[in-house]
């Protein structure tokens, strides 16, 4: 019995001696080994940080007009443990209930939503109000509240509204991008935030006494774009008008530098504010939420210049014709037979869009000018189908345009290797393959430039915090693509195709490509797309003729069926004459044109900006007019002092009349 027990004392000795070695091993781990870790993590949980936010870059067009900036506003922070209610004599009380109501006054918090945040015992600091004005940071200072900080906060501005906002983009409530040039160039923009570090207790309060470090924030750049602020408000108002007038689903607008590459304006209809990125503008009574807001959301923010792939159809006739005189295929005297108004490739049915009526026999030019679906289907037999593939890689229509922008649509181009005898020839009048507007835009550019496939630019500059350039771009030459002999040959022949389609070229040295192709839609009962009843109707324009400096392309999607061949060219022959004019390029042959100095009409009544302007023979266009309101010249464009033809449109925007004593 005595041996029994002295097992167990032995047992529960052994077991505590265990106890304590598992203790004090564990001690040992967390004080010896893992000192420097805890010690750092202890540090900081007692650490809290604010930030001490970046400036982000302006974005700025080619003459440093803001498009975006960044203005700067406050975000005003509450201190609980400096508010010591209970200790508060019946004065000092009454002094915080003034407080109060002035923070009601001047930011929209209640006094209700103060307290409740008070009396929050989950919450230690908590922000009052994000973005507060100076002026409400001032009213609340008045009362001298020492539990209140604020600290510097920005908030982005988009001076334009709606202007190039699917080009530009927005951003998220801490200011980093979230679509468009915001998103693309965020890292450049952005900068780098810096922090208030503080002391707290456990409960996150900050210690009385303790000193805040503070680490500064590193500015963004800001980039310089090629657009043009002038040229991209005319792009817009000339869309928006031809928008409604044509009845189109959305309208798409490019103007670029021929020579350069540079691209001067991307507008679209419908288009977004900047100010107001999450409203849908929907009618009344309509509404969305969860996943098809989300979606509808990205869909209006998204650009379709970069990212609406489509069958450029008959433009594309221009490389066709150019592929084929430059390897010698055929020549300007070749004849193209048309007599029936189709042609049969395997078992498909290829026709003209004159079917049942036949252009009959018809030269290059002519077919070109005629936009000959079957003569081009023979043109494309005729030069073959690896030599068309490899223009069109020489062209880069199957790769992306190299501008780096977030989201740029892949282009759809069927592999050589799979590419059948029916989907090559009906390559070589604009089909079987689709491409975004940047892309077709900049491989016609390289037909008329003697052949020169420049390399598309978006951005010109960067340029620091302290405005020292850290990026310029130049012109850059992909390659040579046709010899200069082959663009000369093509430009005058389309000189015709504006005027017999009806357009006003005002006098102008314009040439232009229609185009109209069937939209794919998806059909349930063939389980396949296929071609409906609406169209795409696009033209590219380019002058002066003889030498062209400035290209334009207008795409109408679904435009009414009585302008399905027609709806974009008015429109795009109205953008190049304000993009010539603009750029000193008048409508007289012998360059007699007179220049006019814009003068400035910024802070006239709008009757006295008609007087002026029309005083110096030049037409404008006003924004936001109402007879009704007393009113003033806000904004102008092109800006005061720019010398520019008589006939150049200058555009006014109407505003308020602003308040003398401000």
């Amino acid at each position: 019995m005595k041996n029994k027990n002295k097992v167990k004392m032995y047992l529960i000795l052994v077991t505590i001696c265990l106890i304590f070695l598992v203790i004090a091993a564990r001690m040992f781990q967390l004080q010896i080994i893992k000192h420097e870790e805890y010690s750092y993590k202890a540090i900081e949980l007692s650490k809290k940080d604010i930030n001490k936010y970046a400036l982000r870059g302006d974005i700025l067009d080619r003459n440093n007009v803001r498009l975006a900036y960044s203005a700067k506003y406050y975000d005003i922070w509450v201190n609980k443990p400096d508010i010591l209610l209970e200790e508060m004599s019946a004065e000092e009380r009454l002094h915080f209930d003034e407080t109060l109501k002035v923070i009601a006054q001047t930011t929209g918090v209640t006094v209700e939503e103060f307290m409740a945040k008070l009396e929050d015992e989950s919450l230690s600091n908590f922000l009052l109000k994000k973005w507060a004005t100076k002026e409400m940071v001032d009213a609340i200072q008045e009362m001298e509240p020492r539990w209140l900080s604020s600290y510097d906060s920005y908030r982005r501005v988009y001076p334009e509204g709606r202007m190039a906002s699917n080009l530009i983009g927005t951003t998220d409530a801490e200011g980093f991008g979230r679509s468009g040039l915001e998103l693309s160039y965020n890292d450049y923009l952005a900068g780098r935030n810096g922090k208030y570090v503080m002391e707290t207790d456990l409960f996150g309060n900050q210690l009385a006494l303790s000193n805040a470090d503070i680490f500064e924030p590193e500015n963004g750049e800001s980039i310089v774009l090629t657009i043009d602020n002038y040229l991209q408000q005319s792009t817009q108002l000339h869309l928006e008008s031809a928008h409604e007038a044509v009845d189109a689903t959305q309208m798409i607008g490019l103007i670029t530098n021929v020579k350069t590459g540079e691209l001067l304006a991307v507008a679209n209809t419908p288009s977004y504010d900047l100010n107001d990125p999450l409203n849908l503008n929907l009618p009344e009574g309509e509404e969305l939420t969860g996943d098809a807001y989300w979606e509808a959301i990205h869909k209006m923010w998204s650009n379709p210049a970069f990212m609406y792939n489509y069958e450029p159809g008959s433009v594309s006739k221009l490389i066709t014709t150019a592929i084929g005189l430059e390897e010698g295929k055929f020549t300007m005297d070749s004849h193209w037979l048309d007599d029936t108004g189709e042609i049969q490739i395997d078992n498909d049915t290829i026709r003209c869009a004159s079917y049942p009526n036949a252009h009959g026999d018809q030269t290059t030019p002519q077919a070109l000018v005629n936009s000959c679906n079957v003569a081009y289907i023979k043109m494309g037999m005729t030069i073959g189908k690896d030599t068309i593939y490899d223009y069109f890689e020489a062209l880069n229509l199957p790769y992306r345009s190299g501008l780096g922008i977030t989201g740029e649509a892949f282009p759809i181009v069927i592999p050589r290797s799979d590419l059948l005898a029916v989907e090559s020839y009906s390559m070589s009048y604009g089909h079987a393959y689709s491409v975004t507007p940047l892309q077709m835009i900049a491989a016609s550019n390289a037909v008329i430039n003697d052949g020169q496939l420049m390399q598309t630019q978006l951005i010109k500059q960067r340029l620091s915090s302290e405005g020292e350039v850290t990026f310029q771009a130049e012109p850059k030459l992909i390659r040579r693509v046709f010899s200069p002999e082959t663009s000369a040959a093509i430009r005058p022949i389309v000189i015709d195709v504006p005027i017999r389609m009806g357009a006003d070229l005002k006098g102008y040295s314009i040439a232009g490509k229609t185009g109209t192709t069937l939209k794919l839609t998806y059909s349930e009962e063939e389980d396949k797309l296929v071609y409906g009843e609406k169209v795409i109707n696009s033209f590219y324009a380019f002058g002066p003729v003889e030498d062209p400096q400035y290209s334009v392309l207008v795409l109408a999607d679904e435009p009414d069926d009585e302008f399905r061949y027609d709806a974009a060219i008015q429109v795009a022959v109205d953008m190049l004459i304000d993009t010539m004019n603009y750029h000193g390029i008048g409508n007289d042959p012998t360059g007699s044109d007179d220049e006019v100095i814009v003068p400035d009409v910024t802070g006239i009544s709008y009757n006295a900006a008609d007087f002026t302007l029309s005083e110096l023979e030049i037409d404008y266009t006003s924004v936001g007019y109402e007879p009704e309101e007393d009113q003033v010249v806000v904004d102008q464009f092109p800006k005061p002092g720019i010398s520019v033809m008589k006939g150049t449109k200058i555009i006014i925007k109407m505003g308020p009349r602003p308040d003398e004593d401000l």
